[in-house]
């Protein structure tokens, strides 16, 4: 039953978080209001930081980066089993997807088994593989995000036409498309920062897989697979249509890398679309940024922007090579 009215960076239990703080077996609810960075646990998270096993009933006003769990965040590395029910919980008086979020039906599970899920109780399955046979398949991969050795299989194409909105915020396990596609992903979260088919990726594995006629605003680190792609090997991917943002946009991936120290790939992938912005944009990549090397992958669209702006990635760090690679079209 709390009632929080605060500035920038506005939570429950902390406004800021850092590597040293853990919240964990803790939930909350009430209202939480504030200007930028408004979440249900914590207004800004920095990454290393645990939370564990905890949920928020709260309800969030923002008029930027809000989330039902987190404000603000670009990296999630040691956020386990913690969700919000994206059904009962308002955001800026709207049912949003954010990180964390889950539909009733699983967040009521989730409450009722002593916050456990079990994957074998919502996919069919093949050998080791879960099957994502159609959207309902799509939306329970939300209860399973945190997963890092769990392996996905999309059987068939699957249109989201008529799901506007829908994305899965982060995703740490393996998804092998098999050469289908998901099509009509389309985002308006203008105000939002990490969005992309898959928003946030961490030590993940995404192979051939195609993310057709993307139609995708939002604010920061927007791409039409991956908004922020962390130590994760992206193979023989494809995405087509329209990304918009501020800053750190690209048709494939927003933000590409991490200072990890690990060398991971971007190989044989391509783009066919527009996309505008500021700062970091790329008809490919818009920012690729530590040991992520670019193989064998091209870029078939318009990029539009004022600074660090490139055909096929807008800003590249000198630690990762770029080979094989080209662009054709209007920058």
């Amino acid at each position: 039953d709390v009632n929080i009215t605060g500035g920038n960076y506005v939570g429950t239990f902390a406004g800021v978080i850092w590597h040293s703080s853990s919240i964990v077996n803790c939930h909350s609810g009430g209202v939480v209001s504030g200007l930028t960075g408004v979440g249900g646990l914590v207004g800004s998270y920095s990454s290393y930081a645990p939370i564990e096993n905890c949920y928020s009933t709260t309800n969030i006003s923002s008029n930027a980066s809000a989330g039902g769990l987190l404000g603000s965040w670009s990296h999630q590395h040691s956020v386990y089993n913690s969700f919000y029910n994206y059904d009962s919980v308002l955001i800026n008086e709207e049912n949003l997807l954010t990180f964390g979020a889950l539909f009733d039906d699983q967040f009521s599970d989730w409450l009722a088994n002593d916050l456990t899920l079990d994957p074998n109780n919502y996919f069919a399955a093949d050998d080791d593989h879960f099957l994502i046979q159609n959207f309902s398949d799509l939306i329970h991969i939300l209860g399973f995000a945190y997963y890092d050795d769990i392996n996905f299989r999309l059987t068939d194409d699957i249109d989201l036409t008529a799901e506007e909105g829908f994305y899965i915020p982060s995703f740490k396990g393996n998804f092998y498309g098999q050469g289908n596609v998901i099509s009509n992903l389309h985002i308006s979260l203008e105000n939002q920062n990490n969005i992309g088919f898959f928003g946030l990726t961490s030590g993940a594995y995404i192979a051939d897989l195609g993310v057709v006629n993307v139609d995708i605003t939002g604010n920061r680190r927007i791409g039409g697979l991956v908004g922020v792609n962390m130590d994760t090997d992206i193979d023989n991917c494809f995405s087509t249509g329209s990304v918009n943002g501020s800053q750190e946009i690209g048709i494939l991936i927003g933000h590409n890398g991490i200072n990890s120290g690990d060398s991971y790939n971007v190989s044989n992938s391509y783009t066919i679309g527009n996309v505008s912005g500021d700062n970091r944009i790329g008809g490919l990549i818009g920012s690729n940024d530590y040991y992520s090397a670019i193989d064998n992958c091209h870029s078939h669209s318009t990029v539009t922007g004022e600074s660090g702006v490139g055909g096929l990635i807008g800003y590249n760090n000198n630690l990762s090579p770029v080979s094989n690679s080209h662009t054709t079209g209007s920058v």
